[in-house]
């Protein structure tokens, strides 16, 4: 009978845990987070590997334990056109007036953090690149958490 008593004790305890920590995460997303803030920080995010892929791709390859040959230099600087790109869009989009403009950079975040997270943790997982992967995906976490609450709002 006490077994089942201290069950029902941590059941409540951790309710209330997860319900505290709900409410802390949006008392922290409300007051530290705002959207221009979330995708300026995207971009920032997004131009500092472009600039390096598009200059020098293996050089940041390397901090994942990569070396590239031609065609992963050329996809690497491809990839930095790319991140060029969701840089602007996410720049634009911080002070933006226009709900759908706003919406589509939202999403675009959210998606782009999403696979990254999926991409990253296989690789590092599988063994493809080093643990420096880890830190790479703690950011995107963090990234795709504010795009979901901003796309919940």
């Amino acid at each position: 009978m006490d077994r089942f008593a201290n069950d029902a004790v941590l059941s409540d305890a951790e309710e209330f845990a997860i319900l505290a920590n709900r409410l802390i995460i949006t008392l922290l997303m409300k007051t530290m987070i705002s959207l221009p803030n979330l995708l300026i920080a995207s971009a920032a995010v997004c131009i500092a590997p472009a600039v390096i892929l598009l200059i020098s791709p293996g050089t940041l390859m390397m901090i994942y334990g990569l070396r590239l040959n031609p065609g992963g230099v050329f996809v690497g600087r491809t990839l930095g056109a790319i991140l060029v790109g969701l840089a602007i869009l996410f720049w634009q989009a911080r002070l933006t007036q226009d709900a759908a403009f706003r919406q589509t950079a939202i999403l675009a975040g959210l998606i782009h953090n999403v696979l990254l997270i999926v991409v990253i943790v296989t690789s590092t997982v599988r063994g493809d690149i080093i643990w420096t992967g880890w830190p790479a995906m703690l950011v995107h976490v963090a990234l795709a958490a504010g795009f979901v609450y901003f796309l919940r709002r």
